[in-house]
């Protein structure tokens, strides 16, 4: 069976968003944009999505999850997310992290649900009168 990075070699390497398409590279190291290194990082300049190539599967997942929620809420106006009340500070990483965990948990405890929600549709006549198709 192929790996994760196998897989994705085999995909058109990039992740379209809809406003803009971001190159997927597979890299060792990776660094973010501060010049640290992690394990995968999107940048929003080049529109590249890099990921290190040396992850164990279950890490290269999770990783790349991650990165496509960060893509995913710049997409919907919350890419420089940041609310403070209190004690309570919340930004973009914090929402990709628990994102990331939840969808990871519901698919791993929702096996059958998961393949409902996801499964293709049929195709559906549009609203209206049918006798028109």
């Amino acid at each position: 069976m192929d790996n994760f990075f196998q897989r994705l070699r085999k995909t058109g390497m990039c992740v379209n968003a809809g406003w803009c398409v971001f190159d997927i590279v597979i890299d060792h190291p990776v660094m973010d944009d501060e010049n640290h290194k992690c394990f995968s990082h999107v940048d929003f300049e080049t529109h590249t999505l890099t990921i290190d190539g040396t992850l164990n599967e279950e890490c290269a997942r999770q990783s790349f999850l991650h990165e496509i929620w960060h893509i995913l809420w710049e997409s919907v106006g919350y890419g420089q997310l940041s609310i403070e009340d209190g004690s309570i500070k919340l930004n973009n990483e914090h929402i990709t992290e628990s994102a990331t965990k939840a969808i990871i948990l519901f698919n791993k405890l929702n096996k059958e649900l998961w393949e409902l929600v996801w499964a293709p549709t049929p195709h559906c006549a549009p609203a209206g009168d049918l006798n028109d198709w």
